[in-house]
């Protein structure tokens, strides 16, 4: 994933995604997948 920021500084910065073990009753696996991602400051 690649991103530009208006408001941050240049230099290293982490995201953490925290996979809790929960799911719907209706599904059938655990897979986890990102398709986008908002960050507000």
């Amino acid at each position: 994933m690649n991103y530009v920021s208006p408001v941050l500084s240049a230099g290293a910065h982490t995201l953490r995604i925290r996979v809790t073990g929960n799911k719907n009753g209706s599904s059938a696996g655990t897979l986890i997948e990102i398709d986008r991602a908002e960050v507000y400051c």
